[in-house]
């Protein structure tokens, strides 16, 4: 099996995070005077930054590369129905993509939700 030079660099190490990480607490869909809310107000953190990108790209490139899985970037699932959240990565077992329908919020559970944490 052939593995990524990330992996063999072991630049990437397992863990595990609390479920309160994606606490709906920790998100805001309110409407505040009428503007548009920011990244901030929306999702409840800080925009991400550069290395924030670099990563959520490496990791999703690395789930792209195993055909045993379909993967998206800033899916909104639904679980339970009702209470979005938004992790950085969620991963699928491997499906098809009907680019004529869009999901635009999932219901059913990915195999992984991951949500990196920066230091921003």
């Amino acid at each position: 099996m052939r593995r990524s030079r990330f992996a063999a660099a072991g630049e990437f190490r397992a863990f595990t995070l609390p479920l309160d990480v994606l606490s709906p607490s920790h998100m805001s869909t309110a409407i505040l005077d009428e503007r548009p809310l920011t990244y901030e107000e929306e999702r409840g953190k800080p925009m991400p930054g550069f290395n924030h990108g670099i990563i959520e790209l490496r990791l999703g490139a690395q789930f792209l590369a195993d055909r045993r899985f379909t993967s998206g970037i800033e899916v909104t699932l639904e679980l339970p129905p009702g209470v979005p959240l938004t992790p950085d990565i969620s991963v699928y077992p491997q499906q098809s993509i009907d680019l004529r329908h869009d999901i635009v919020r999932r219901t059913d559970p990915p195999l992984l939700a991951v949500e990196i944490v920066s230091p921003s």
